[in-house]
């Protein structure tokens, strides 16, 4: 196990060296000094690791809950850092939807003293999403439909993410084992 001393002492050396905790937690400290957490784990048959943050932003106590809250995904059937990217993905969409700078928008030209027959017309309201369009496509079921359509996407993604070589076709497979003897 560590300890925060045994942290403070390590130095470079002229290779990378871990300094392992438990249960997949360690320490890796780099050439250059920097001192890294990672935690190593086994998903879907496959050796992977994820970062944990650099110590001393990340102190020992800090990098062990993080570590923790890692295998409470790996005990959920979840994979760490797919969940990692996901909410990524979801963060840097999540507040500049074409819905939300729309109703930001209406929200602006409200206080410049519009009227609200204006702002209630059709079309700005269409354009903001916040009543249904004539389109007989939208009225029936858009939302639901895209909503299945993102879960048939981030389902693609978890499958694509966990898929090995040889389940590629056999062509891909030819590529990725001579591709380096070729050139």
């Amino acid at each position: 196990m560590l300890n925060d001393t045994r942290i403070r002492n390590a130095k470079p050396g002229e290779r990378d060296t871990k300094l392992t905790d438990f249960d997949g937690l360690y320490l890796l400290v780099r050439k250059n000094g920097s001192k890294l957490w990672r935690f190593a784990y086994r998903f879907g048959g496959k050796q992977k690791q994820i970062a944990l943050g650099a110590y001393p932003t990340v102190t020992l106590a800090e990098a062990r809950d993080r570590r923790e809250a890692a295998r409470k995904l790996l005990a959920d059937a979840k994979d760490p850092s797919l969940e990692r990217r996901l909410e990524k993905m979801a963060k840097a969409a999540g507040g500049d939807s074409f819905r939300d700078v729309a109703e930001e928008f209406l929200v602006k030209q409200r206080r410049e003293g519009r009227a609200e027959a204006t702002l209630g017309q059709e079309p700005l309201a269409a354009q903001a999403g916040l009543c249904r369009l004539r389109r007989p496509s939208d009225r029936r079921g858009h939302r639901a439909r895209a909503a299945a359509r993102l879960a048939k996407i981030r389902a693609a993604w978890a499958a694509h993410a966990h898929r090995r070589r040889d389940d590629l076709p056999l062509r891909h497979r030819y590529r990725t084992r001579y591709a380096r003897h070729r050139a």
